[in-house]
C-alpha cells in the first residue's frame, strides 16, 4: 500500500489586475458596461481599453482580452498596467518567453511595479529557472516587505528545493504581514511536517481549519499528517469530513481507502478506490490499491485485472510489475 496518499501541494499565487470599480454619478449595471461606454464616448482612451480586457480575462476568454490590451497599448505604448496584463495573458497561453518580454518591458518603464517582478518570477518558475525567480521575488520583497506574496512565492521555491529552513522563514515573514494568510498558514504546515515537527504543523493547520472549516488542502494535510503519526481514526475523521462538501475529489477517496486498510476494512477500502476510479479511470495510485485490498481478500483474478489495466496505462510501474509476477507465480 502507497505510504503517502497524495502529494502535500504548495499553493502559488499569481497576481493578476482585477477589475477597477468606483462611484460615478450614474448607476451602472456592471463594470463592463462602464468601460464599453468609455470607449464608445471616448475612443482614444487607453484605460477603459485596458478594463475592458480585464474583464475578458476575468471569464478566461484569453484571445479577446489580448486584442484588448494590443488596442489600448496602440494608444499609449508605455501603459505599463497593459504591458503587465498582456504577460498574464501569454503567461497562460504557455508563451513564456513573450510573458519574459512584457514583464522586463514593464520593470524598464516603471522598475518599481511591485506585479512585474511577482508575476516575471511565477514565469521562472515554471520554466524551472528557480534561480531567476528567487532574484525577482527577492526584487519584490525589497520593493514591498510587508506584503506577503512575494514571501510565499519564495518560500514555496525554497520548499520544493528541500530548503526547509530558508522556506519556513518566508512563511513566517508572510504572516506577519498578514497572520490569517491561509496559503502561509498551510505551507507552513506542510514545511514543518517535512522537517519533522509534527505539532508544529497540526497547529498551523487546524489554525487554518479554525479560521475556514472548509480549507481543502489543509484538512487534507492534517490528515495525511494523522496516517503518518498512526492516527488513522482520526484520518479517517479527517478525510469523511473533506467528502461532506466535495465528492468528486478522486484523492480523498484514494486517501480514505488507504485509512481502511491500515484498520482492516477491506471491504470500505475497496469502495473508496473504486470510487476514486470511478471519477478518475487513470488513476494508477487507486487502481494499484484496489489490487492490494484483492490480495489481501485473496480475489487474485480481480488484483491481476487491475494490475494489467494500470500496467496499459504506465508499462513502467515497478510496483504493479513486480506485484504482478507475484500473482503469476502463487500457487
Amino acid at each position: 500500500m502507497h505510504s503517502k496518499a497524495a502529494n502535500l501541494v504548495l499553493f502559488f499565487f499569481v497576481l493578476f489586475y482585477s477589475l477597477i470599480t468606483f462611484s460615478r454619478n450614474t448607476v451602472w449595471q456592471t463594470d463592463f458596461t462602464l468601460w464599453t461606454d468609455v470607449v464608445e464616448k471616448s475612443p482614444l482612451k487607453a484605460r477603459a481599453y485596458n478594463e475592458i480586457g480585464n474583464f475578458y480575462k476575468k471569464m478566461d476568454k484569453l484571445d479577446r482580452a489580448e486584442k484588448f490590451y494590443l488596442a489600448a497599448l496602440s494608444l499609449l505604448p508605455n501603459y505599463a498596467d497593459a504591458i503587465i496584463n498582456l504577460g498574464t495573458i501569454y503567461h497562460k497561453k504557455g508563451m513564456f518567453d513573450a510573458a519574459i518580454d512584457a514583464y522586463k518591458r514593464a520593470i524598464d518603464i516603471r522598475p518599481v511595479i511591485y506585479e512585474a517582478y511577482i508575476n516575471l518570477g511565477l514565469v521562472y518558475t515554471d520554466v524551472g529557472r528557480l534561480d531567476d525567480a528567487i532574484e525577482e521575488f527577492s526584487t519584490a520583497i525589497r520593493l514591498q516587505p510587508r506584503n506577503p506574496q512575494a514571501h510565499i512565492n519564495l518560500g514555496a521555491i525554497y520548499y520544493g528545493m528541500g530548503r526547509l529552513e530558508e522556506a519556513e522563514v518566508e512563511f513566517l515573514k508572510a504572516l506577519e504581514g498578514d497572520p490569517h494568510n491561509l496559503t502561509a498558514l498551510t505551507n507552513l504546515g506542510n514545511t514543518y511536517h517535512r522537517m519533522g515537527k509534527i505539532e508544529e504543523a497540526l497547529s498551523a493547520y487546524k489554525k487554518v481549519l479554525s479560521i475556514n472549516p472548509r480549507h481543502q488542502m489543509a484538512r487534507m494535510s492534517l490528515g495525511l499528517v494523522y496516517m503518518d503519526e498512526g492516527r488513522t481514526k482520526d484520518a479517517i475523521e479527517e478525510f469523511e469530513k473533506l467528502l461532506e462538501y466535495n465528492t468528486n475529489n478522486p484523492s480523498i477517496h484514494n486517501n480514505l481507502g488507504i485509512a481502511y486498510a491500515q484498520i482492516g476494512r477491506l471491504d470500505r477500502a475497496e469502495e473508496e478506490f473504486l470510487s476514486a476510479l470511478s471519477i478518475k479511470p487513470g488513476y494508477t495510485s487507486a487502481r494499484y490499491n484496489l489490487a492490494q485490498v484483492y490480495i489481501k481478500q485473496g480475489r487474485l483474478d480481480e488484483a491481476k485485472r487491475e494490475l494489467e489495466k494500470l500496467l496499459s496505462m504506465d508499462p513502467s510501474n515497478k510496483d504493479a510489475i513486480e506485484e504482478l509476477e507475484r500473482i503469476k507465480h502463487s500457487p
